[in-house]
């Protein structure tokens, strides 16, 4: 365990919004998407379904999630990052005590990749205030550089001011050169970055629940800028305000044997709604089922799960394909095949549950230039 200093960590940035299933970290006024009920499981989300206006399904709404053993799933959702891995401190921001050693898992995760895991080295999840740091690096550095190293290489300073290309010199080919050399390097993109997330209470990752971790948004810095930046990072993002947050939800352990469960994650920083809809493979006769409808940001639906079909009735060992909509049109397709490998989920049961968590920019953002496009996997509820 190694004290961090506070200047360091202060860089990396404390304040940030933190976008939860509401009923994990505070009672809050619930949102649309939040869930729906019925006796065989969920249906579609449905908005109005949360009689208790704190985002959480208790007996006020007429199901209560049962407990269990403590899960957490931390997945990459960062619109901005290809791999990210992760440091912990403990404590408060004021007193924390950074856990050194490399980045957690080895290697970190690939964009969409997740980790899975009941406990944390250093800390005690049910004694100590959490506080994560995502640090963005290439593979090699999250295998064998240490937390202490990547933060302070990964630490964002103010963005330099660019030569507007005038010179107010002889204005020679070669002051000209120089210029355009120290501009093409203060553009290129930071190898390294780390910002901190927001301390997490203590029980907050070990509670009986089975919880989902991703981390979306956009980390920053120079040259992480764009006309598009709003749409793939989320309103307020500039390359020095970044949007990164946590997204935290309870996944439902809620089963039947002879069906799968379902629930859908908005697990980006984008101010956008999503429905998602599961369809047969092509050639099939097999109906197309909503899972739920206008999911907003942050939030898991419906709660209890959908649990209306078997395996075989969604397509399975075939090739069914998932539909993600806003605002009424079908803006992008995700085979369920493509959707699993990520997380290396290889097939689909009855009996398990299981969420699709859609990530990265809006919907209609069909460019990919610095950030991830987007797209949507399938995390086992239950791991």
């Amino acid at each position: 365990m190694r004290r961090a200093g506070l200047c360091l960590l202060s860089v990396l940035g404390w304040a940030f919004s933190c976008t939860t299933d509401h009923g994990i970290l505070a009672k809050k006024p619930g949102s649309g998407g939040a869930g729906g009920t019925s006796a065989a499981g969920g249906t579609p989300g449905d908005a109005q379904a949360d009689e208790a206006g704190d985002g959480s399904f208790d007996a006020a709404d007429g199901f209560v999630e049962p407990t269990g053993s403590s899960v957490v799933t931390l997945l990459h959702a960062v619109a901005d990052a290809p791999r990210i891995g992760f440091c912990f401190a403990r404590g408060s921001a004021a007193t924390a005590e950074l856990v050194d050693g490399p980045p957690q898992p080895s290697g970190g995760l690939q964009y969409g990749g997740v980790w899975i895991t009941s406990s944390l080295t250093g800390i005690d999840l049910k004694l100590d205030a959490l506080q994560p740091i995502v640090i963005a690096a290439p593979k090699l550095d999250l295998e064998t550089k240490s937390c202490q190293v990547l933060i302070e290489e990964g630490q964002l300073e103010e963005l330099p001011v660019l030569d507007a290309g005038v010179d107010g010199s002889d204005g020679s080919d070669d002051a000209g050169g120089v210029d355009a050399a120290a501009d093409a390097a203060a553009q290129q993109p930071p190898p390294v970055r780390a910002r901190a997330l927001p301390v997490l209470p203590p029980t907050t990752l070990d509670s009986g629940y089975s919880t989902l971790f991703a981390v979306a948004g956009c980390l920053g810095g120079p040259t992480f800028d764009d006309s598009l930046a709003t749409l793939v990072c989320g309103t307020g993002y500039t390359p020095t305000t970044p949007t990164v947050t946590p997204v935290l939800v309870r996944m439902s352990r809620v089963t039947k044997a002879d069906v799968v469960g379902i629930q859908v994650v908005n697990a980006r920083a984008v101010s956008e709604a999503v429905t998602v809809v599961t369809s047969g493979p092509d050639g099939t006769s097999l109906p197309s089922l909503t899972v739920a409808y206008d999911v907003q940001p942050g939030q898991i639906a419906p709660k209890p799960p959908y649990l209306g079909v078997s395996a075989a009735v969604l397509g399975f060992p075939g090739e069914p394909t998932l539909e993600l909509s806003a605002g009424g049109n079908v803006a992008l397709e995700v085979s369920w095949a493509h959707a699993l490998a990520p997380t290396g989920v290889t097939k689909v049961e009855n009996g398990r549950n299981y969420s699709v968590v859609v990530l990265g920019p809006q919907l209609n953002v069909s460019v990919v230039k610095w950030w991830n496009p987007p797209s949507a996997v399938v995390v086992r509820s239950d791991p």
